[in-house]
Order: structure tokens, then sequence, then C-alpha cells
């Protein structure tokens, strides 16, 4: 991926392509849950201007559902929810650390 055109401060944009690859490594390797990866990307979703992006679409719907769980309940398990999400989460995961690991070198 190369750098959009919209970028105007490319340490900014860098730091939070840093971020994508460290919440998506922390997935991969099992250090956090979906859920809470998918609390974090959703962030960096606006910052990277990234709402089209279909692996960034897939983790907010994931933490659109998992915010809705604990709404209706603050006491919700969160474990089904992780575990019915976790193949799926992994996968864009591994996609969005492909497209910004290139990203993170500081320069």
């Amino acid at each position: 991926m190369k750098r959009p055109d919209w970028v105007s401060k490319e340490s900014l944009w860098k730091k939070h392509c840093r971020r994508v690859v460290a919440r998506t490594s922390e997935l991969l390797t099992g250090t956090v849950e979906p859920f809470g990866c998918a609390q974090e990307i959703v962030k960096l979703e606006f910052w990277l201007r990234a709402e089209d992006d279909l692996d960034f679409q897939l983790f907010r719907q994931l933490a659109e559902e998992g915010e809705a769980l604990l709404a209706a309940n603050a006491d919700a398990n969160l474990a089904a929810l992780n575990a019915a999400w976790q193949d799926r989460a992994a996968m864009a995961a591994k996609s969005l650390h492909e497209q910004y690991i290139d990203h993170t070198e500081l320069q």
C-alpha cells in the first residue's frame, strides 16, 4: 500500500500504521481477544480514513456486536463472541498486518 495523497503529516500516518501492525500482531499471537482488538482497530480506521476497507469493516462489525452485548448486559461473557469471530478476525488481522507493515519504519 502506498502512502495516500491526503497524508499531510507522514510521521503521524506512520504512527497509526505501526499501531495497526501492533494490534493485529497481538491478535495473531493470541495476546488479545478479537473483541479487544476490534475496539482498538476501529479507532485507527478513522485516522487512516479506511472506512471503505473490508477488513476494517469486519472489525467495526465485531466491535459493534460486542458493545451491543455489553450494553444489554454489563456482565456479559464475551467468550462466545470471541470464539465466533476468531477465524474471521484473524484473517482480517493478517490482511491488515500485511497492508501496513511496510509503513512502520521510522524515517
